[in-house]
């Protein structure tokens, strides 16, 4: 039941996320990875000024 409730199907990527671990299918793994990075390399603010 939680597998259809998470959409899980034979290919999975588990992720650790701080002090858990988080189980993906891995299509939705790499769609929300690659949106992710795009989303974050628009921001314009650097994350410690002076550093990043």
């Amino acid at each position: 039941m939680l597998r259809e409730w998470a959409t899980l199907d034979r290919d999975l990527t588990v992720v650790g996320v701080g002090t858990h671990a988080e189980i993906w299918d891995t299509a939705a793994w790499t769609a929300y990875s690659e949106q992710t990075a795009a989303d974050f390399a628009d921001v314009d603010e650097e994350v410690i000024p002076g550093i990043f």
